[in-house]
């Protein structure tokens, strides 16, 4: 209910102004998407409800140029990224969502097929592992990271690409990157994900699609295309 009012204030430039760093704070904290539900109670419906945007058509047309067939998520909220490529690949996949959020992965669950699908609350290597061997698999072909490495430390980022990153083919970024210094916005931080990603090769990169909600985000969010042999 919070955001809802907040959206409103859009409407005028200085009450806009005066409380966007304070929301900037509060949606830069994992614990806001650990616990969104419990004060925007059709978060998960209205999340999912998106899948159509335009911005996400882009990892759909990714996973139908590479041919790719295993889909990862982390950070997938109620799935609406996952549910564009759903919608819009015609080739059998199989798809893997995590979110800290045990309400918006309860939904996700509900709105796939179980066959075709994996969703958790929390991240386990060997969960992973095992699903993909029961879909005779060892790589996951397409890993999404949608906003979400900035909730993130980099020794964080560090630790789970150790565990996981033998995984991983194709990777997504879509995060604030900048690649020569670290820029700030009120609790929003770049950081050089081609550094962090160092084993991976890069194919692109280019301006996100996300909105631009202020100059740190025009200048500094993008979207990275990775590969790793």
């Amino acid at each position: 209910m919070l955001f809802k009012y907040y959206s409103h204030f859009k409407k005028y430039k200085l009450l806009h102004s005066l409380f966007r760093p304070i929301f900037n704070k509060i949606k830069s904290s994992k614990s806001f998407w650990r616990y969104r539900h419990f004060f925007d109670s059709e978060f998960a419906s209205g999340y999912q409800s998106d899948y159509a945007t335009k911005r996400r058509n882009y990892y759909s047309e990714i996973v139908n140029k590479y041919s790719l067939k295993i889909i990862f998520e982390y950070g997938c909220a109620s799935g609406p990224n996952l549910k564009n490529i759903k919608e819009n690949v015609k080739q059998n996949i199989h798809l893997i969502g995590f979110d800290i959020n045990p309400s918006v992965i309860n939904y996700a669950k509900k709105s796939f097929d179980k066959k075709n699908s994996l969703f958790l609350d929390k991240l386990e290597l060997i969960k992973v592992e095992n699903y993909l061997s029961k879909i005779d698999s060892e790589k996951i072909d397409l890993t999404i990271f949608d906003r979400v490495l900035c909730l993130l430390s980099e020794d964080q980022i560090k630790n789970h690409l150790k565990e996981f990153k033998h995984l991983y083919r194709y990777v997504i970024i879509d995060d604030f990157h900048n690649s020569y210094a670290v820029k700030q916005e009120g609790s929003w931080l770049t950081k050089n994900y081609l550094e962090l990603f160092g084993d991976f090769n890069l194919i692109s990169l280019e301006n996100s699609e996300h909105k631009i909600n202020s100059k740190f985000f025009e200048e500094n969010a993008k979207r990275i295309l990775l590969y790793k042999k």
